[in-house]
């Protein structure tokens, strides 16, 4: 990488997982700093927890808190980096879509299943936005929730084979070819965004 960039990653409502260390692994190889956003303060869940833990999370958490937490962090690494972008799952990335429609923060954001974005779609993201579903989800129409956020602009919608979870090497619902696939298309967006940034510079300075 020509410049160092920072990924913020947002956890799901188990926690800083393993599943979250193995994407911090991933990212770092691939040349990007990261920290993964604790809004549990070093609580986990086990993943057939996933009552109690999504009780947890809304009892004890919520989209509005993780969100400005988030928006507290983006803040404080701001100044240090010239590339910054969001990575969430599941909540996160529900709570990264938030941040991302009220501020400005970040160069760019990934969304892997945030199925409770169909309840703010009605917001906008102020940067360029890629929002990974899975091809079958038991509380929503996948197809239809696109169609929607569609007309989004800074906007790319990607649907991968699988279940919600289905990049979490440690769950049930792990499909490693959509894993993949899906990991290469986040890197490939991070650094289209990032090029773009850089030649933007570019002409400004010339």
């Amino acid at each position: 990488m020509s410049a160092k960039a920072m990924v913020i990653l947002m956890h799901e409502i188990y926690g800083v997982n393993d599943h979250m260390h193995h994407m911090q692994k991933q990212l770092i190889a691939d040349g990007y700093d990261t920290l993964c956003l604790d809004l549990y303060d070093g609580k986990q869940f086990e993943l057939h927890e996933g009552h109690r833990a999504y009780s947890y999370f809304k009892q004890e958490v919520g989209f509005t808190k993780a969100s400005d937490h988030l928006i507290h962090k983006m803040k404080e690494l701001r100044g240090q980096y010239p590339f910054l972008f969001v990575i969430g799952f599941s909540v996160g990335a529900t709570s990264a879509w938030l941040s991302c429609t009220a501020s400005e923060l970040c160069d760019g954001v990934v969304c892997y299943y945030g199925s409770r974005i169909r309840d703010y779609t009605d917001q906008t993201p102020k940067c360029p936005t890629l929002l990974i579903f899975a091809e079958h989800e038991v509380h929503f129409d996948v197809g239809a929730l696109m169609g929607v956020l569609s007309h989004h602009p800074q906007t790319v919608l990607k649907r991968f084979y699988g279940a919600h979870g289905f990049s979490n090497p440690y769950a049930k619902a792990y499909n490693e070819e959509a894993a993949k696939q899906a990991y290469t298309q986040s890197l490939w967006f991070l650094e289209q965004v990032k090029n773009k940034k850089e030649n933007k510079l570019l002409r400004e300075c010339n």
